[in-house]
């Protein structure tokens, strides 16, 4: 980010989900969640897609735990989880063979 900076671009939500987006398709459950706190500490809004990103890092890498506590903060921010994040979930909960599997998914809505 700090290269963007210098380069005089300033940070913006566009921003921030680009790089959520190519954190989560590199498997870079990290970093992402580094870009997301640092996006909220600059006091720029979250909307379903910087969530759907982030849960998408945190599934791929099976960290069930975190994606359940981010869709709870979600919801706190007053979004809803979409069909576009229940089908991206889906198949990832099946893959890592999530104990109630249907259950963690339901417990999004």
């Amino acid at each position: 980010m700090e290269e963007f900076k210098g380069a005089g671009l300033k940070s913006d939500l566009v921003m921030y989900g680009s790089l959520l987006a190519l954190c989560a398709s590199h498997n870079l459950d990290e970093e992402a969640e580094t870009y997301f706190q640092q996006m909220k500490n600059e006091d720029l809004p979250a909307n379903e897609f910087h969530y759907s990103s982030l849960l998408n890092a945190y599934a791929t890498k099976g960290k069930h735990e975190k994606a359940e506590k981010l869709v709870d903060d979600m919801k706190s921010a007053g979004l809803v989880p979409n069909k576009v994040i229940l089908l991206m979930l889906l198949p990832r909960v099946q893959c890592y063979h999530i104990p109630n599997w249907i259950d963690f998914l339901n417990s999004f809505w």
